[in-house]
């Protein structure tokens, strides 16, 4: 049966909207969740660079996934990811039919979100691909994620679908988050999941109770209040 993989490393200080996401995930996705740590992700026989090699977590996130999927195959999901419930339909379907499958746009796949069955040449292209940035000592943020996902070559009958930036909420965006635009500006209802990018989030929201947030009049409040309505 397909599995979400999520990676999850959890910081000192876990921000209260991840609970909440972990438990939409399990709640709406309607596919059983795997959450693997560093330890977990060597045991499932994992290649993973030492420990606090590289400076940022989702690169080990990157790493356990793309060899988590190939082996085992599955749908890799970010741990502050908002899963809706036009998710079980798309991706049940995308996951009886198709060899890949997953949110892109013009440059190919995102992480978030994809899906593969096991052993299919393209995920190991992805793995050799970070093992390669690896020994060359590559450390940048996009060395081991997308990027490399934009080069590698398709299946013909790779499946995608688009997510506007109003869907597929990016990093830069944190502030919006945090704005009291409206939500129907923002949210479709078709969307099967709103990634809502840890990057800056955590520091905004680190000194809010999961009540601060859901009780905000912030677009982040209002997401949260809609999701638990479903």
């Amino acid at each position: 049966m397909t599995s979400i993989w999520i990676y999850w490393d959890p910081p000192a200080v876990v921000p209260a909207y991840f609970d909440f996401c972990m438990q939409q995930i399990s709640r709406c996705a309607g596919f059983p969740v795997r959450i693997v740590g560093y330890d977990d992700a060597v045991g499932l026989g994992c290649w993973m660079p030492p420990r606090d090699v590289l400076p940022f977590k989702a690169h080990y996130a990157d790493i356990a996934r793309a060899q988590l999927i190939g082996k085992y195959g599955g749908i890799t999901m970010d741990a502050d990811t908002l899963v809706m419930p036009p998710f079980f339909s798309l991706y049940s379907k995308a996951a009886a039919e198709t060899s890949a499958f997953g949110p892109s746009d013009h440059r190919g796949f995102f992480v978030c979100g994809l899906y593969s069955p096991p052993n299919t040449p393209w995920t190991e292209d992805w793995v050799e691909g970070q093992k390669k940035a690896y020994r060359d000592g590559r450390r940048d943020w996009v060395s081991f994620g997308a990027p490399l996902l934009w080069g590698l070559s398709y299946p013909k009958d790779t499946r995608r679908f688009s997510l506007s930036l109003s869907e597929l909420m990016p990093w830069h965006q944190v502030q919006r988050l945090m704005s009291n635009e409206k939500l129907d500006s923002v949210l479709s209802p078709d969307s099967p999941f709103i990634s809502l990018f840890n990057k800056g989030l955590s520091a905004l929201t680190k000194n809010m109770s999961f009540a601060d947030l859901v009780d905000s009049p912030t677009l982040l409040g209002q997401l949260m209040r809609y999701a638990r309505s479903l």
